[in-house]
């Protein structure tokens, strides 16, 4: 993100979070490049812990149940 050229950078912290973030998730190593699992949930069109639940969720066969779950976090006045 430091590379990037904002109109408005986001706050250190804002980063730091999203980081820590996607770390719970897996999605980055320990030196903050994106892991196998990470690239995966950047290939969905989610954001990234939904992505993280349909991912996490096809090798126990519950792939169609999380992604009924994903629509009903994604819509909004629900």
């Amino acid at each position: 993100p430091r590379t990037l050229r904002w109109l408005d950078p986001p706050p250190e912290a804002a980063l730091a979070e999203a980081r820590a973030r996607l770390a719970e998730l897996g999605a980055l190593d320990d030196e903050g490049r994106p892991t196998d699992h990470g690239r995966r949930i950047a290939e969905l069109p989610l954001p990234p812990r939904l992505a993280h639940m349909l991912i996490a969720a096809e090798p126990l066969g519950l792939a169609s149940i999380a992604a009924e779950v994903a629509v009903l976090l994604g819509e909004r006045g629900l």
